[in-house]
């Protein structure tokens, strides 16, 4: 698979067969004639290609792990509208808003489960909904874990609207809580999609309340606070790197997703028109991106968000010749990397498969041998598409990817196949501009300094 540079040379990716004698050989027959016998050119990667199949998880695999995460479904209940949200009523897979809550016997049921089963290093995260609806109950969960487990190192998390979060300032700086804002850019695009339940726009409460807790808490705010940004106009995405450029939020950690198109009732965020706008102006982050590392100059947080995590992956990438088994990059253990419990108790995979794929409950137990099962379906699914594919080192898709309306499918997956490899040629653009105009290396040292969620 060519990747174009600016100059109109290629950059070669094979990722399969990942063999440079091979691109070495390839490169003479090409040039030692003025005709060159394409026959041979095939040839030679046909002698290459190597089958891939994705190891299966076992048993014994899944016992003898520790749990990372306990994610916590604390409230069904919002105090926003946003016209995107998964639970809106949009979308054909998941359910709406309602005022059910996480009742703390539940909740405790859960923690007791998880937190001496988890690594010496511990999260636990509170979901909604919006959490801080349900402060009271997180409160508890927080003092009971202090108190019953003073041995273990647990950190406290949650994303939030923040619009209630004036009203909490002591309670997360007190608990170290790590905090992703949900905000979506400037007034004119945050306010379009992220209204209350009246249908007034939410920016202005929301910017308040940041700039109060940064100024009241400086040094929490600058390691504690990130923001979630869901893009909905990619078309927009100048306009976006405008405003996040402020030094409020210059370094911040950034989660960038595109708006959910899948399972949509009716389209109504028009995204193939406007991500064809998008792409000359990705083009020209990815350069000031790709020329900040070139000169020594600091990224913002937005930038970051954007490019770091795909770059990272394929200056990481392992560069020795593909095994016959390989566990499927992105794909976590059930349950265990993150174990979700929903307000009745139930257990799932986690908050982006939805109500798919239970795996037990507070009141039956956790069954690891479903998790082995979802799993290995998932491996399956990924054997079907992915063993022929350039990209299988770097796609980090995993089964949230691959859900259908009520289940995980290879039609699910399929669809987020295109999206996915458009993501990582433009992170091997970007890599192959590093690689020729970075003549002191810089970006060796930018890349080992970060460190991806894992």
């Amino acid at each position: 698979m060519p990747i174009t540079s600016e100059s109109n040379n290629f950059v070669v990716f094979d990722d399969l067969a990942n063999n440079k004698t091979l691109y070495e050989r390839i490169f003479n027959t090409i040039h030692s004639a003025n005709d060159p016998d394409i026959d041979q050119v095939i040839s030679l990667l046909e002698d290459h290609k190597r089958s891939v199949k994705f190891r299966e998880l076992c048993l014994d695999d899944l016992l003898t792990d520790q749990f990372d995460s306990l994610l916590l479904n604390v409230t069904e209940r919002c105090n926003l509208r946003c016209g995107y949200c998964a639970f809106s009523g949009i979308y054909e897979d998941d359910r709406t808003h309602s005022e059910k809550q996480l009742d703390f016997k539940v909740a405790k049921s859960a923690i007791d489960f998880f937190i001496p089963r988890a690594k010496e290093h511990a999260y636990v995260s509170f979901y909604g909904g919006e959490p801080l609806v349900n402060q009271e109950l997180i409160s508890e969960a927080v003092e009971y874990i202090k108190q019953a487990f003073p041995e273990k190192e647990v950190r406290f998390s949650m994303t939030t609207n923040f619009t209630l979060g004036k009203r909490h300032f002591d309670f997360l700086v007190d608990n170290d809580f790590i905090i992703m804002i949900s905000l979506d850019g400037n007034k004119d695009i945050h306010d379009k999609w992220r209204k209350d339940i009246e249908g007034n726009g939410t920016f202005d409460r929301i910017y308040s309340a940041l700039e109060e807790l940064a100024d009241k808490h400086p040094e929490y705010y600058s390691r504690r606070v990130g923001f979630s940004v869901t893009v909905t106009d990619p078309s927009k995405i100048l306009e976006l790197h405008a405003f996040f450029s402020q030094p409020i939020f210059r370094n911040n950690p950034f989660s960038i997703r595109l708006v959910q198109e899948m399972f949509l009732k009716e389209d109504i965020f028009n995204l193939e028109e406007k991500i064809a706008e998008s792409t000359e102006k990705i083009r020209q982050l990815a350069k000031i991106y790709a020329d900040n590392i070139i000169h020594g100059k600091e990224n913002s947080g937005f930038l970051r968000g954007l490019f770091d995590a795909i770059i990272h992956s394929i200056f990481s990438r392992s560069a020795s010749e593909l095994p016959s088994e390989l566990y499927p990059k992105g794909m976590c253990r059930p349950g265990i990397r993150k174990l979700f419990v929903d307000t009745d108790g139930i257990y799932f995979m986690c908050e982006k498969v939805g109500r798919r794929l239970k795996l037990g409950s507070v009141f039956e137990g956790f069954n690891p041998q479903k998790a082995v099962h979802a799993y290995n379906r998932y491996a399956a699914i990924k054997a079907l598409l992915c063993e022929p594919c350039w990209a299988v080192r770097l796609c980090d898709s995993c089964a949230a990817s691959a859900k259908s309306v009520d289940d995980i499918s290879i039609e699910g997956q399929r669809q987020m196949c295109d999206n996915l490899k458009g993501k990582i040629i433009q992170g091997l653009s970007i890599y192959s501009y590093l690689l020729r105009n970075d003549k002191e290396k810089r970006y060796a040292d930018y890349y080992s300094q970060i460190k991806m969620e894992g």
